[in-house]
């Protein structure tokens, strides 16, 4: 090995006077340690720029130092700043010099005298992390590291490039920037930057764990004559959880970066020694992929260069040279980055509050390189990738634990290196926001909205007209968001989308019914789905093949995968290659396909110490994971005290059955006061459960698999046997018992964080309802509850968390909870029926949907108002009145007098029109109710506050008017005009005469609103232009509702209402004498005609029987109506099929997500309806004649 005097004797003789001059001259100045220390400490802190490019940099190079070193005197030579390579040779290079160069600071100092550094490799990580997303300039100005912006205009969204980064590290620098790496996958402010790190290029960096405290020692000993230990000396020693932490995740997440490691090969001076302070093995990872070259330099001078023409500095040059042309050939292209008030606002449109990422890289870091590419071949999976205009959805199915989740997490990653758009999602049985159909459409349409800036535009919109999706139907929400809003949005290219675990959700079937519209919408959507296989789920995909093309693919390749996975992970083991590859063909035999049984298994190998252990370990394990589980949990059975057996039982209750995952500290504080004061909850989670219960990377606490959760729900008679009503009625009493505890109101007026106070509030009523009606404890608890101050506190912190809808969630629980006793109660003697108690449920439960319903605003706005306020505003004969209402009695308190009601209405508002008019039409849409009057006026209110906003003069009779779809216009079709008005400004926008001698039933915008259609009582279909600077009404088609054919015992006279269906393409026409028609409006066909005959008898033989008024269905396409004799009835015009019931209906109206429609009738009753099973599920009074009915949006 050739030392260093042989490379100085290869130095230009320049160079080496130049070198003789600086040792001179440093001898002379008689430098101390304590003076270079004083020298770093001038280098500065934090992330900097040394070198930015004229034109927009096209990579990020950032410099990370290592122990005892500075952001600039660890790459420069002598400590001369005209050696500082990363600012005087590099932006000379070819290709380089279009990076942008920074350098990285920390105090990592150890001088004794020196200030103190941060306590350990993860702080000065978090401390990297922080610096890329906030770092500022020289200017003041965001460094936006990981991007380039392509426009700078304020207050809009700023279209940025993203630019790939490129570290690199010297020495524990490289330990840094790994934690750092690790570090940001998992947390959403540092997710975007943590994607654009493309390459890392340590310079001896100590990656092994063995003896890496004494590699630490001796890196000080050269550093500097006096030192002292700090805390990441423990963090690096061999046994050291941090570092095997480090180790243990980065290899996870190692092979999507490019990675190349130099060492050294020359011995460190140490005093008047020399000695090696890293050995090869100790600085190459010895990944897949890994690039490894040896430097002839010591420790110190790997990262410093005499000269351009050193060899070292060529050969780092070099690789930065090709690193910096390959991620600019990748390319990490465009991405449109929302701003936080639209990101804000889409997530309030589709109650969503993060994506799905945290899954993704939950499976994502246990991918093994070389895994998984199986599929790439597979000619099913290669025809799904096509870009064609077809939709499609490709099915694979396996057993379970056989690795689907980690193979989806495979192909988002190959689909966005791709670079198509992938959207994804994961189903979750164990977390019940995590398994609904509703859930998996709103997260797939908040991530297309974050790539396809015109479908945020079209949400932006919909939440413009006060949409909000959040307590909307599956159907509804597919509806919404992709046959309305993407409907709108002009992508030729496919949307791919990933659902992993499809019987994981609570209605698999019904999600299917769902994709079989994919084909119909105007962007072709490419669907990847994993499963299990079962008859059930086969017959749905059969049905869906009938209308979409499928393919299905079994996993039938989980073999190599596993090998791979084995091979790897048997590496790290003891023992030579003959007996490490015995064991690997031995576990393969028994695996018998199951990833999680070899995960489980090499889980217990890797622990022992000797081969036969390891030999007798294998012998031991069962095969298959029924028996596995069993073996699983008599260990912990018999190698538990009775104390660790219960705090077992308890986590294993908490994880099993908690409505969605806890963090560890939810989890500790939801153990209190049986389990008090744990010491480190992580680790008694692995001593006590064993291999159960698995911790995250975000310290969630979840089951190792859902098989698992089976195995121990349906396993009798075990020791840790789960019964879920059992188990459910314990974890109500703990939310309940919380929320009654002392001080809670205090503690949350403090602002600051309360674990699982949210899960409390939140899930009490959700694990009631699972639990058994039969327990009085939990009646008992219950009531203690309610009767108490403690109710309100709950709904302040509803109030609080923006969680309101919990109110609705718990009333519907009170009144099933009540309906189950009551059932009970058949076969029980009277005396056990506790009748007090369940009217007190029952009217807590009325109490809860009214408080919502009606103080919701306020409540939001004030939420203390509660206590004192809102109470004395409720009937006298409310309970939350005779509670909390007329106990205010002091001088001070508030006394409300004049209410009218003493019982709860079902009206949450009351507008008046003016003295001596009358309300003729109504309408709804967006934020505003219209109403037009008797006087020829319109007057606009807030459909949430009811406030008056404007009044719009018509100034004549109005026959009809309508919203267009956007909310921002309205039009009104008056005796001689019609005029367009600007919403809600009330600028009249356009005015033209009407047609004479005909009168507007129906009116609709079209064609993106832009044409406005009416239909009229001389059976014609008008529409005018509003392109046009003075609009006029034309005909549309003179064929339109012109009948060619009489049908006997009919009267063809004036239609008494017009319909048209949503876009205007098709419109409905009632008469009194003839059958109800549907025209096809673009075509002029008749569609069909709804063929109901009269029961009544005349003269003439039967009759058809007329319809005084008619509806559209806005999903289906069915019409809703009314016969004359009062009967609602339901039609398909297209399937010629219907349904009807008798109702006395006068008018009817259907909401607008199809699930229910209303009837009302002269005497003031207003009914409401299950569309679907087409029955009466309410009903309320009104003391006056209902003459027109309107839903609100929401």
């Amino acid at each position: 090995m050739p030392g260093i005097p042989a490379f100085q004797n290869r130095l230009q003789p320049r160079e080496q006077s130049r070198e003789r001059s600086r040792e001179r001259s440093r001898e002379r100045s008689g430098e101390r340690s304590g003076e270079r220390s004083g020298e770093r400490h001038a280098d500065p802190l934090g992330l900097n720029v040394v070198y930015e490019p004229d034109a927009s940099h096209a990579v990020d190079i950032i410099f990370i130092h290592g122990l005892g070193g500075s952001s600039r005197q660890t790459w420069s030579k002598y400590r001369d700043p005209d050696l500082f390579w990363p600012q005087k040779w590099l932006p000379q290079e070819p290709d380089v010099c279009r990076a942008r160069i920074l350098c990285f600071g920390y105090n990592a100092s150890f001088q004794v005298s020196g200030p103190n550094s941060l306590s350990n490799i993860s702080d000065f990580a978090k401390e990297l992390l922080f610096e890329m997303k906030f770092g500022k300039d020289e200017k003041t100005e965001d460094l936006n590291i990981g991007k380039v912006a392509l426009n700078s205009v304020p207050k809009l969204t700023t279209l940025t490039k993203q630019v790939p980064i490129i570290f690199v590290a010297h020495s524990m620098g490289g330990l840094v920037t790994k934690k750092a790496y690790i570090l940001g996958q998992n947390d959403d402010n540092y997710r975007d930057i943590i994607s654009s790190i493309s390459a890392i290029v340590f310079l001896a960096t100590p990656h092994r764990g063995t003896s890496l405290a004494e590699i630490l020692n001796r890196i000080l000993s050269v550093a500097v004559f006096t030192h002292s230990s700090k805390q990441y000396i423990a963090d690096l020693n061999r046994n050291s959880p941090a570092l095997e932490e480090i180790n243990e995740q980065f290899r996870h997440i190692a092979p999507k970066l490019r990675i190349v490691s130099f060492y050294e090969t020359l011995q460190t001076g140490i005093g008047v020694k020399k000695m090696m302070v890293l050995e090869k093995d100790s600085s190459i990872l010895g990944y897949a992929g890994e690039l490894s070259k040896s430097l002839n330099a010591d420790h110190h001078d790997v990262c410093k260069y005499i000269n351009r023409q050193d060899p070292n500095y060529v050969s780092v040059r070099n690789v930065l040279k090709s690193l910096v042309g390959h991620t600019e050939e990748q390319g990490l292209g465009v991405a449109k980055v929302l701003s936080l008030e639209d990101t804000k606002q889409i997530e309030t449109i589709l109650a969503v509050s993060e994506g799905p990422d945290d899954d993704y890289n939950f499976f994502r870091n246990r991918w093994m390189h070389g895994t998984c590419e199986w599929i790439l071949s597979e000619p099913a999976f290669a025809a799904w990738m096509r870009n064609t205009p077809i939709s499609s959805i490709l099915w694979l199915h396996a057993l379970p634990a056989s690795g689907k989740s980690i193979l989806s997490s495979f192909v988002i990653n190959y689909l966005r290196e791709s670079g198509v758009s992938c959207q994804f999602y994961y189903f979750r049985f164990g977390d019940q926001t995590k398994r609904s159909p509703n859930s998996f459409l709103r997260s797939i349409a908040f991530q297309i909205a974050r790539e396809v800036p015109a479908f945020k535009e079209a949400l932006t919109e919909l939440c413009e007209e006060g949409t909000r999706l959040g307590k909307a139907d599956s159907r509804t929400i597919w509806q919404k968001l992709f046959k309305t809003a993407l409907l709108r949005v002009d992508v030729m290219a496919p949307l791919y989308w990933v659902i992993d675990a499809l019987d994981e959700s609570d209605s698999s079937h019904l999600l299917l019914e769902i994709l079989s519209s994919i084909s119909s919408l105007n962007v072709p959507i490419r669907v990847f789905i994993t499963s299990r296989q079962n008859p059930s789920i086969s017959r749905a995909f059969e049905r869906l093949a009938s209308s979409t093309p499928v393919e299905a693919i079994s996993a039938n390749h989980s073999t190599s995968d596993i090998r791979v996975y084995v091979e790897a992970e048997i590496d790290f083991m003891r023992g030579d290659l003959e007996f490490k590859q015995r064991m690997v063909e031995k576990i393969l035999e028994r695996a018998g396909g199951n990833f999680l049984w070899v995960h489980l298994a090499l889980k217990e190998v890797l622990k022992c110490h000797f081969q036969d252990a390891i030999e007798h370990a294998l012998e031991d394990m069962p095969a298959g994971m029924e028996p596995l589980y069993q073996r699983m949990e008599a260990t912990i059975a018999d190698s538990s005290t009775g104390r660790d057996r219960e705090l077992a039982k308890r986590l294993l209750t908490w994880v099993m059955c908690s409505r969605r995952s806890l963090d560890l500290g939810e989890l500790s504080r939801a153990l209190e006061p049986e389990f008090p004061a744990l010491l480190d909850l992580k680790h008694a989670i692995s001593q006590v459960c064993g291999q159960f219960i698995v911790v995250d990377n975000k310290n969630r606490v979840t089951m190792v698999h859902q098989t698992a959760r089976e195995y121990l729900t349906r396993t009798p008679n075990l020791t840790f046997s789960i019964d879920p009503a059992e188990a459910h009625e314990d974890l109500f009493t703990k939310c309940v018992t919380f929320l009654i505890g002392d001080g809670l109101r205090a503690k949350l007026g403090q602002n600051k964080p309360q674990p699982f106070v949210l899960y409390a509030a939140t899930s009490w009523s959700y694990h009631l309802r699972l639990a058994s009606a039969n327990s009085e404890s939990a009646l008992t608890l219950l009531i203690r509850f309610l009767h108490g101050q403690h109710v309100l506190t709950w709904i302040y912190a509803l109030a609080l968390f923006g969680q309101l809808k919990e109110l609705v969630y718990a009333s519907r629980t009170l009144t099933t909870f009540v309906e189950r006793r009551r059932k009970m109660d058949a076969s029980r003697i009277p005396l056990l029926h506790r009748l007090q108690d369940s009217e007190t449920l029952e009217l807590w439960a009325t109490d809860f949907l009214k408080i919502v319903g009606k103080f919701s605003e306020n409540l939001l706005t004030k939420p203390d108002s509660i206590f004192k306020l809102i109470p004395q505003f409720c009937p006298r004969s409310s309970i939350i009145y005779r509670q909390f209402g007329r106990k205010e009695s002091s001088p001070s308190a508030l006394s409300v007098t004049g209410i009218s009601n003493n019982v709860w209405d079902d009206r949450l508002a009351k507008v008046h029109v003016g003295t001596g008019c009358q309300a003729v039409h109504i309408t709804c849409s967006g934020s505003y109710l219209a109403i037009s009057t008797s006087a020829g006026s319109i007057i606009l209110w807030d459909v949430v506050t009811f406030e008056e906003l404007r009044k719009l003069p018509h100034q004549e009779q109005i026959s009809t008017m309508c919203f267009n779809s956007r909310s921002d216009m309205l039009v009104s079709y008056g005796f001689k005009t019609t005029k367009i008005w600007r919403i809600p400004s009330g600028q009249q926008l356009h005015c033209f005469l009407n047609p004479t001698s005909s009168r507007a039933l129906g009116i609709r915008f079209a064609n993106n609103d832009v044409t406005v259609f009416i239909g009229s009582d001389d059976k014609i279909v008008r529409r005018a232009s509003l392109k046009h600077t003075t609009p006029s009404w034309h005909f549309f088609d003179e064929n339109v509702l012109k009948e060619k054919t009489s049908l006997d015992g009919t009267y063809h006279n004036s239609p008494c209402c017009m319909v048209f269906n949503d876009d205007a393409t098709q419109i409905a026409v009632a008469y009194r004498g003839f059958p109800l028609s549907v025209w096809g409006v673009n075509d002029s066909r008749l569609i069909g005609r709804c063929k109901r005959v009269s029961t009544r008898r005349s003269s003439i033989g039967n009759a058809w029987t007329g319809v005084d008024r008619v509806t559209w269905h806005p999903r289906t396409g069915d019409v809703l109506g009314v016969y004359n004799d009062g009967c609602v009835f339901r039609w398909h015009p297209f399937e010629d099929d219907g349904q009807e019931v008798y109702a006395a209906a006068s008018e009817i109206q259907c909401s607008p997500d199809g699930t229910l429609f209303a009837t009302s009738d002269v005497s003031g009753t207003i009914k409401l309806w299950n569309f679907q099973h087409f029955a009466l599920i309410y009903q309320l009074a009104c003391e006056y004649p209902v003459t027109a009915l309107a839903f609100s949006p929401d």
